[in-house]
């Protein structure tokens, strides 16, 4: 029998450079735009970095660690960030 549950969404940790950020307010940015190994990849922020500050910038290299899930209706990959980390960060209580 065939499961018709969506399925579970997948960790990833990636680690890239910060192209740049995305939102239609400039002062409440949704999503994170990153270069992981020559690809671009865009991150939906976590909410409450939406509308704080971030001390990132473009160019920053940084640790990305989130869930992923599959858009059935776009047939694409929709990551989603649980923390952001600069990329030096050995551990993630810096």
């Amino acid at each position: 029998m065939i499961s018709t549950s969506p399925p579970l969404p997948w960790i990833f940790d990636l680690e890239g450079t910060i192209l740049g950020f995305l939102g239609k307010n400039p002062f409440k940015l949704k999503y994170l735009t990153l270069e992981v190994e020559q690809e671009t990849m865009t991150v939906t922020l976590p909410k409450q970095l939406h509308s704080h500050g971030l001390k990132l910038q473009p160019g920053d290299r940084v640790r990305c660690i989130g869930c992923s899930r599959l858009n059935f209706t776009d047939k694409t990959i929709e990551l989603e960030a649980f923390q952001i980390l600069p990329a030096d960060c050995g551990s993630p209580f810096c």
